[in-house]
């Protein structure tokens, strides 16, 4: 549940509180190592922590415990992604209790929150990784699927694209929850946030947020705007690019930021670290737009983030919402690659200011229809009543 832990743990602290305030009681058990009273962070909803995990795999010796004290003072137990212990662990105890007592008094549900997508298979940089994830599948996932009285994806795009990763997958049932997220927490109408290794951006810029791996495709973007500087026309009226996010410590990070210097772009291209809360909110309010170079998202939060702010999203079509955002009106979308960026990037900045602001009221109007976070409660209390 730590928030640099990205898309699944912010999921639920957007909609745990709201089942709440409408009649759902949750709770949490996560490999987190317990917090200290004295460090107990409120999120609305009760966190049970029994880590520490060891190992890659995030194995907890007292998992088993857990589900034997715990389990069965709920109705539905949800697994929240794949390929680590907690899927194993509860598809094995499940399993054993089946054959034990001839029964389950518990539903199953599994979001795979996108770790279903062939990307992952088939991305040049993934070869062994690839070959790892086929034969825990066939060892183990594939049980996790078939047990799951329910698979839950948060798009249409996830869930035609599952159906071509592995061999033998056969889900009971599938459906789609889109993911939401709560109103802007502020109104503030410039980014006001500390800096941590740039200067703050004062004039009009594009905003890319998120965590710094290369699934995000943020490397792709040193590349556009050095092409777009070699253009006069663009190079005149290129927006700074600011990028925020944890991960620059990595040696992705360290690749990116010496990309950045080695192109002498320091000047247009801003670095920081993870913005949080209001930091988060007045930057996505202040940009010209979002930007998501993306190479594989089966949701992308801080794009519905961006349109609770009336911001318009840059994406490529590889983030599974992309289709989605476009027809409403409230953005571009191109390919996952320098070239299909470029084009993005020019699109924008060729549109003139009523076009832009059109967009922004299109944002904001696809937000409330598509990506509140109360449209996603209501469809999980439907399943739960079905």
């Amino acid at each position: 549940m730590e928030p640099v832990t990205g898309g699944v743990a912010q999921t639920l602290r957007n909609l745990l509180p709201v089942l709440m305030r409408m009649g759902v009681t949750s709770e949490v058990v996560c490999f987190d190592v317990p917090l200290t009273s004295r460090g107990q962070i409120n999120d609305g909803f009760v966190i049970h922590r029994i880590g520490p995990s060891a190992g890659r795999w995030g194995r907890v010796k007292g998992f088993k415990h857990w589900l034997d004290s715990y389990a069965y003072e709920f109705d539905v137990i949800v697994l929240h992604g794949l390929w680590l212990y907690n899927g194993y662990a509860y598809t094995k105890w499940i399993r054993g209790r089946s054959r034990r007592y001839g029964t389950r008094s518990i539903r199953t549900w599994v979001m795979p929150h996108g770790m279903l997508d062939p990307w992952f298979q088939r991305s040049s940089g993934r070869r062994l990784k690839s070959i790892r994830n086929l034969i825990y599948w066939l060892l183990i996932e594939s049980r996790t699927i078939s047990l799951a009285d329910l698979l839950i994806f948060t798009s249409e795009a996830e869930r035609d694209k599952a159906r071509f990763s592995f061999p033998f997958y056969q889900p009971k049932r599938t459906t789609i929850i889109s993911l939401g997220v709560p109103e802007p927490s502020v109104d503030k109408p410039t980014y006001t946030g500390s800096r941590e290794n740039s200067k703050h951006p004062e004039d009009s810029f594009l905003l890319a947020l998120g965590r710094i791996d290369p699934k995000k495709g943020f490397h792709l973007l040193p590349e556009v705007w050095m092409r777009l500087m070699q253009d006069p026309h663009y190079r005149n009226n290129l927006p700074i690019l600011f990028m925020a996010g944890p991960g620059w410590e990595s040696d992705h990070g360290t690749f990116l930021l010496d990309r950045i210097k080695a192109l002498g772009l320091g000047h247009l291209i801003l670095t920081n670290g993870m913005l949080q809360g209001d930091a988060k909110w007045a930057a996505l309010r202040s940009c010209e737009a979002l930007i998501m170079p993306s190479h594989q998202e089966n949701f992308g939060l801080v794009a519905a983030e961006a349109l609770a702010c009336g911001t318009p999203v840059l994406l490529t079509e590889q983030v599974d919402i992309s289709a989605e955002i476009v027809e409403a009106g409230a953005g571009l979308s191109g390919n996952d690659t320098v070239e299909g960026i470029e084009r993005m990037v020019k699109q924008w900045i060729d549109l003139n200011p009523g076009t832009r602001q059109h967009m922004k009221a299109a944002a904001r109007k696809a937000y409330i229809e598509r990506f509140d976070i109360h449209h996603t409660a209501s469809r999980f209390i439907h399943l739960l009543e079905e």
